[in-house]
């Protein structure tokens, strides 16, 4: 059985009378909406304030209101897509519209009305719906407390809390940032550097989002230590030296002829050396943030014991020849009776008197290390 009735609508150019005309009509869902805005009926307040989203929900499918208008009692005007921005939308197959970009001046408060109208129609719930336009949900610039990561190293020890204004009823937070972040917590901790996003979804729905940077003042330690001679040049047989690292005692020796103290100090032992290589000092402080410093150290052998020769036995007052072999590079230190001494490889004792009887020695130093005496 079709069904005919007669739609009085009132607008801001007078009466209109619509007779015969067949429609389905717009009725709202009771279960979809918040007290304060009336069943049915969700609005926000966009980011600036300048514009709201109205959202309807219908229990009856949307698919048929493509002529309703939505029309503000208060002050007999429809608002009429069309009027830059203001645009209603509809999902295919959904009973849900939206009429976006609704100007400030049309969400007025308390004292506006708003009702759907369409052709064929009754005006919806006779007195209308209030929609009241939320505080805009937002994040000011005070109400972000930063702080910024000095560690090097997991956990990370940066941090942001935020304090949202606006909006309506409970908040949900849901945050993301560098390496597949995420957090539904207001605040957040063990914050590496990056920039770490939020979207603020509120009770009706409504939404804020905004970037946060936290900065990377991680800074790594400079680190030295002490002991070692300016040429970092030893002979195999010189005396064990203490090294000093400047985090003592903290941080960790290692290296050729090394015995690390645990205390920030070590033994370096030119015999056990080798021939040398790089002694590393590192250290490594509470936040994870390290350095080391590096020293090259060669170790010279001990030349093998020279062999002393002379061309005597020769009578007093003859010329005596002292001789050892030729080592390349290799400095000679000859010693003997009546307080001899020369640094020739053969020297000639001129002249020589009984009081030059007796034992001459030699040695030789290669690469500043003296051989034994031969």
């Amino acid at each position: 059985m079709k069904s005919y009735f007669l739609l009085f609508l009132l607008t801001a150019a007078g009466l209109f009378i619509n007779q015969n005309v067949q429609a389905q009509c717009p009725t709202l869902d009771p279960s979809v909406g918040t007290p304060d805005y009336g069943s049915g009926v969700e609005v926000c307040v966009q980011p600036g304030g300048a514009f709201a989203t109205i959202t309807f929900t219908f229990l009856n499918d949307g698919s048929d209101y493509e002529n309703f208008l939505l029309y503000d009692l208060a002050n007999s005007s429809f608002l009429l897509e069309g009027l830059s921005p203001v645009v209603y939308v509809h999902t295919a197959g959904s009973n849900v519209w939206e009429v976006q970009n609704v100007p400030d001046e049309f969400v007025a408060g308390t004292n506006s009305k708003y009702v759907f109208a369409k052709t064929g129609c009754p005006t919806y719930g006779g007195t209308g719906i209030d929609i009241i336009p939320n505080d805009e949900l937002r994040i000011e610039n005070s109400d972000i407390s930063i702080t910024h990561n000095t560690s090097c190293v997991v956990p990370y020890n940066g941090a942001i809390s935020i304090t949202v204004s606006g909006g309506y009823g409970t908040y949900i937070y849901s945050w993301t940032g560098p390496n597949g972040f995420t957090s539904a917590l207001q605040n957040i901790s063990a914050l590496e550097a990056g920039t770490y996003t939020i979207l603020i979804t509120d009770g009706h729905n409504c939404s804020y989002t905004r970037d946060i940077d936290v900065a990377d003042n991680a800074t790594n330690p400079t680190v030295s230590f002490s002991g070692l001679n300016p040429s970092g040049e030893y002979c195999e047989t010189d005396a064990v030296v203490l090294l000093t690292g400047s985090e003592a005692p903290n941080g960790s020796f290692s290296g050729p002829g090394i015995t690390d103290n645990s205390n920030g100090t070590a033994n370096f032992d030119p015999s056990a050396g080798g021939v040398g290589g790089d002694i590393i000092y590192t250290y490594t402080d509470g936040l994870g943030c390290t350095d080391d410093s590096t020293r090259t150290v060669t170790i010279n052998p001990i030349p093998a014991t020279p062999t002393a020769t002379n061309d005597g036995p020769v009578c007093e007052g003859s010329d005596l020849q002292l001789s050892t072999p030729d080592v390349a590079g290799a400095t000679y230190s000859w010693t003997g009776p009546n307080g001899f001494t020369s640094a020739l490889r053969e020297p000639i004792i001129s002249g020589i008197t009984a009081a030059g009887a007796g034992t001459y020695s030699v040695t030789i130093t290669l690469l500043g290390c003296p051989s034994l005496a031969g």
